[in-house]
């Protein structure tokens, strides 16, 4: 993961990624730490890197480079489709 600090606080994601997790332009996400407290939350900028995640701004503030991080996203459904989803994890 790569932090940049100089742009406005986000996270970009790669175009590809977002299309497999079904991830929106400007969705808000939850990002957290997978071997500390660091969790924020943020929304998503479509990257042309395929590789690369970037946290940008503050929320670059939160974590440091190399850190292992899980980024969330939540769908509202109606009761009658909630009760057969099934969470994707990629």
């Amino acid at each position: 993961m790569h932090m940049d600090k100089e742009c406005e606080g986000s996270i970009t994601i790669p175009r590809k990624l977002m299309d497999i997790a079904n991830l929106y332009p400007y969705e808000r996400v939850e990002v957290n730490a997978k071997y500390h407290k660091g969790r924020i939350s943020t929304y998503v900028i479509p990257g042309d890197n395929d590789f690369m995640v970037t946290l940008n701004g503050g929320a670059a503030n939160h974590f440091k480079k190399g850190d292992i991080v899980h980024i969330n996203a939540f769908r509202e459904l109606p009761e009658h489709l909630a009760e057969h989803y099934k969470p994707k994890i990629i």
